[in-house]
């Protein structure tokens, strides 16, 4: 059972001087995101023991940086379910009880940059020794400037490579302790990293997952063109949002 925290209960000695009163304020769930994280065993491996045992108990602050979708929101939240915490998102809007430092509470910071480099502090402060803080950043100086900071993970987009190797864990059964019937090559593995190179492993993930389905439900085993597929079905529908988002910021 996650900490109990009561945020209707704030100890008077805890006092905010900050202009925005950077708090954590908004819980969300965390329960198996662990297991749902998409992440090869190395990763999964590096992050475990990143997010120690030590720094939870220590209430220290660890920053994720890394460019866009390269999973930091994501695993922010599976670290948290992984040390068996209360995730909670800061914020400064005041209308949301403020959570006390305490066991078993987890505060998130995302991102940092939004925020008041002095808030940013103050909060880490408020947290600090009790409840780690994670602070999550495309830009590593945004972290740098915050004192205090125990460790910092620096994640990146994976290689073609390393998507290579990781769609074939999928599918060989590797991470998922399932296999599945395929009759991709070397050669084709190869081939898919380099095609899917500049996306997260969760957009891995998903493409991985259409091509799959696309034969399954015919009992036929997967091929590259059930890959070819789903990747072409992927990058129609990005570029479709990418075009709305444009269209909708001219408006």
């Amino acid at each position: 059972m996650r900490g109990s925290v009561n945020a209707d209960q704030q100890d008077t000695e805890y006092t905010w001087r900050t202009p925005g009163n950077l708090a954590g304020r908004l819980e969300v769930p965390v329960d198996g995101a662990w297991e749902r994280l998409y992440a090869g065993p190395k990763r999964r491996a590096m992050l475990d023991r990143s997010f120690s045992s030590a720094n939870v108990i220590a209430g220290a602050a660890i920053g994720l940086v890394g460019p866009l979708l390269s999973g930091k929101s994501q695993i922010a939240l599976a670290l948290a379910d992984l040390r068996n915490l209360r995730a909670v998102y800061a914020t400064d809007q005041t209308d949301q009880q403020a959570f006390t430092p305490a066991p078993g509470l987890c505060v998130i910071i995302d991102p940092v940059s939004a925020y008041d480099p002095r808030d940013v502090a103050a909060c880490v402060e408020f947290y600090r020794a009790t409840s780690p803080v994670l602070l999550i950043d495309r830009n590593l100086e945004a972290i740098t400037q915050i004192p205090g900071v125990a460790q910092i993970i620096k994640l990146k987009l994976p290689s073609a490579a390393a998507i290579s190797a990781y769609v074939q864990e999928l599918l060989d059964g590797a991470s998922t302790q399932r296999s599945y019937q395929h009759t991709l090559t070397a050669y084709d593995f190869e081939q898919i990293g380099q095609a899917m190179e500049g996306l997260s492993l969760p957009q891995v993930n998903q493409i991985t997952l259409d091509a799959a389905l696309s034969r399954l439900m015919d009992g036929q085993p997967i091929d590259r063109r059930a890959f070819d597929s789903a990747l072409a079905a992927y990058m129609t529908i990005r570029q479709s949002a990418n075009e709305a988002a444009y269209a909708g910021g001219r408006r």
